[in-house]
């Protein structure tokens, strides 16, 4: 049988722990909303980006049109003129496609890190759920031993 000092001496030490636990919950509550709020923000940019692309399409055709004008017209300045302006669409449309290529990883990544932080609060949840089981048992045995508890 424990002595009361003993049984104080665990009760302090699974309160301690559950301060500890209740910190590490805190703090991956705090992370997972940056990262909800990163993912957010990923996903609004994946979809700007998409939307650049499916302008930068359609002013592809309207270019290509162009180009066919001109060359029916046999306007020939007009044709290299347009014809820049298609190879400046094609460079920018690449640019945009490598950017949703970074974007696409970068929500993988955030989507990997969310679910690592949910496994590491359900951890920790558990392990306080557990302390706060155990701690009730130790301050019913405590106070029936005659022990009080500070009121402050």
């Amino acid at each position: 049988m424990s002595t009361l000092e003993e049984l104080r001496d665990q009760i302090e030490k699974a309160e301690r722990q559950m301060k500890i636990i209740e910190l590490q919950i805190a703090h991956y509550r705090n992370i997972m909303q940056q990262e909800t709020d990163i993912a957010s923000r990923i996903g609004d940019r994946i979809l700007d980006i998409r939307n650049s692309l499916e302008a930068s399409n359609n002013e592809q055709h309207r270019i290509q049109e162009r180009i066919l004008s001109c060359v029916e017209n046999r306007d020939d300045s007009a044709v290299l003129a347009t014809r820049k302006e298609l190879v400046d669409l094609t460079f920018n449309f690449q640019k945009l496609v490598d950017q949703q290529t970074t974007m696409d990883e970068m929500k993988e990544v955030a989507e990997q890190e969310a679910r690592s932080l949910e496994r590491q609060l359900a951890k920790a949840e558990t392990i306080h759920w557990h302390l706060r089981m155990d701690l009730g048992p130790l301050r019913k045995q405590y106070t029936q031993m005659g022990g009080t508890f500070d009121q402050s």
